[in-house]
């Protein structure tokens, strides 16, 4: 018997050890920030490195790092449903002559995706919850908003409705990813039981 064959191998064999070590790199490098500093880097200390005449918002910079501090953690649930493949999709996938990206695009992804539903269903959730941290920058967000209707003085001290309506609205946008996610494992096992 051959190598591969005592010894699965993962789906996706990085053949381009630069490509691999950067991506781990940075992978890594940001799953190791905390999102508060990931958020001051983008708020404070951007503007301060980028070149004269150039500006982008603080929106823009706090979105951006957002993005990027999901994207490594999503990055790494995709990795782990890549490694639970066996090879045997992709080499039939090579016998057949498919070519490379519609075989991960068409074949892969849709069952890496599929064995890890709940891990990225977590992470949507605490992704959704972590917008909140952007209020320590300046960013004005629901409970920020919620803040200052509490503080307005024509308005009569509502704290308990104000803080109680900004925690349904994350209920509700939480119970809502977890209700599709759920929906979604169920279509999933159905269509392979069938």
């Amino acid at each position: 018997m051959t190598a591969a064959r005592q010894h699965p191998q993962p789906v996706l064999t990085a053949d381009q050890p630069v490509v691999k070590a950067i991506s781990v790199s940075v992978i890594e490098l940001v799953r190791g920030l905390p999102l508060v500093g990931l958020l001051f880097v983008a708020a404070i200390l951007l503007p301060l490195l980028l070149p004269a005449g150039w500006t982008i918002d603080k929106l823009g910079r706090t979105v951006a790092a957002l993005t990027i501090f999901a994207a490594a953690y999503l990055a790494e649930v995709l990795r782990g449903g890549l490694q639970g493949l066996g090879p045997g999709q992709a080499e039939a996938a090579r016998a057949l002559g498919i070519p490379y990206w519609k075989m991960i695009w068409n074949i892969i992804l849709p069952q890496a995706i599929q064995k890890v539903i709940p891990p990225l269903t977590n992470t949507a959730i605490v992704m959704v919850k972590n917008t909140s941290l952007v209020m320590i920058v300046g960013v004005f967000d629901m409970l920020g908003a919620g803040r200052a209707a509490a503080g307005d003085p024509t308005w009569p001290a509502p704290f308990t409705e104000t803080y109680l309506f900004v925690a349904a609205i994350y209920f509700a946008i939480c119970f809502s990813i977890s209700i599709y996610a759920r929906w979604l494992e169920r279509g999933v096992k159905a269509r392979s039981h069938a």
